[in-house]
């Protein structure tokens, strides 16, 4: 039966030193495949791991796919460092394998276990009255017609037949990442923070996955990290608080009036010469801020939705190359950044949240909405115990800001 375990701890803590600690110190008892969401850290745990030379699959192969590689790199039990993206491609022949193999997972930051399907509900209602496809109570979608479809139904075909695709609300469909491919491990670690508000604990709630909780701490006297049981107290949020000038004044009763949720922005978008005045604000405001909070010296960046940025809706004159992505984790190439701008009211997306509530899973939305606020704002040099001028002109996001800071979330 698969351990699986949860290293919770805020970023800068130490969880990935000491996973490159432990993959240092027990290569010659366990075989590691380690995933993260970005390329750049593979290449910097490939470099830190020196008892073991980690393999990084590639597409050198007769398919030209890196799934084939991966494959064989597990077939001659080699240490593995990868993507969330590759792992999630993975096929009853992987999960063989890696049952057959023994290996630990060590999973950098939680990973996508739910995505919506491009598939419009009119052709979902089609395959239905077609006999293409049925939906069982739970939801769940089985392909029942040939395999003679039409070549744009080719994905729900693969979906249901991997057992992984449901129709939720009547209205979308959704890929659930399969739990096979993690219960195939010997054992799980998944590192990140506030675990407890990601979809990726809803996941295991869904599937019955019990974990062990822990912290991560630095031992002063043998100078290595190690495992405790879980202590949020341990986060010192108030002092972090403290390194957060988060602005309050004018800017914010600037854009107090405009709504900044995706709605919102949608609204905007459709209003009109009275939207674009408001959408030139945000860009006036944003700026103003940037310039008057700025650092001599340091790079700062700020963030809004990427079609806004994509279509130049939103781009501060001076700063179109300070964004970054919303949801951006992982990477610590913007720790120098001291001015920084949140340019959204952000909402769990309600079909995700949504699939999970109606199998009964709560799904705390504030509480995940300051999880993904929080790893937004570490992108910055707060991660190295240095002040940062933070921008949060919506007044939602600032009250979730401090009450995580109090522990009330």
């Amino acid at each position: 039966m698969t351990k699986f375990t949860v290293i919770d701890s805020i970023m800068g803590s130490g969880k990935t030193q000491y996973i490159i600690q432990k993959m240092n110190e027990d290569s010659d008892i366990r075989k590691f495949i380690y995933i993260t969401p970005y390329l750049d850290e593979i290449e910097r745990v490939k470099n830190s791991v020196t008892t073991v030379d980690m393999k990084a699959p590639d597409n050198r192969n007769d398919e030209g796919r890196k799934l084939k590689s991966l494959k064989m790199l597990v077939e001659t039990d080699a240490n593995i460092a990868s993507t969330h993206a590759l792992l999630q491609t993975a096929d009853s022949e992987l999960v063989e394998l890696i049952k057959e193999r023994g290996y630990t997972l060590v999973i950098d930051e939680v990973m996508d276990v739910i995505e919506t399907v491009n598939i419009s509900n009119t052709d979902v209602q089609r395959l239905i009255k077609n006999n293409d496809i049925e939906v069982d109570e739970s939801g769940k979608v089985t392909w029942i017609g040939t395999d003679d479809f039409e070549t744009r139904f080719k994905d729900i075909f693969l979906l249901s037949k991997a057992g992984t695709l449901f129709y939720s609300r009547n209205s979308m469909m959704v890929k659930i990442f399969s739990d096979e491919i993690l219960k195939a491990f010997d054992q799980v670690i998944a590192m990140t923070y506030l675990f407890e508000y990601s979809y990726m604990a809803s996941w295991y709630a869904l599937n019955e996955i019990k974990f062990d909780k822990k912290s991560v701490v630095y031992d002063d006297d043998k100078q290595v990290y190690k495992l405790i049981d879980y202590n949020r107290q341990l986060e010192n949020r108030e002092e972090i608080y403290k390194l957060m000038n988060v602005y309050k004044g004018k800017y914010n009763d600037d854009l107090k009036r405009i709504s900044l949720n995706r709605s919102g922005y949608t609204m905007l978008l459709e209003d009109g010469k009275d939207g674009v005045n408001k959408l030139d604000l945000i860009t006036k405001t944003t700026r103003n801020f940037l310039d008057s909070f700025k650092e001599k010296g340091t790079p700062v960046y700020w963030t809004t939705f990427k079609n806004l940025y994509d279509k130049n809706f939103i781009k501060p004159r001076g700063y179109s190359k300070s964004f970054i992505s919303l949801n951006i984790r992982a990477t610590n190439e913007y720790s120098d950044a001291s001015a920084i701008a949140y340019l959204i009211d952000r909402r769990a997306l309600p079909m995700q949240k949504g699939f999970f509530q109606d199998k009964g899973i709560h799904v705390n939305e504030n509480g995940w909405t300051v999880s993904d606020l929080l790893q937004w704002i570490y992108r910055s040099r707060i991660r190295n115990g240095e002040p940062i001028h933070l921008f949060l002109p919506s007044k939602r996001m600032r009250d979730l800001l401090e009450q995580w800071a109090n522990y009330e979330l």
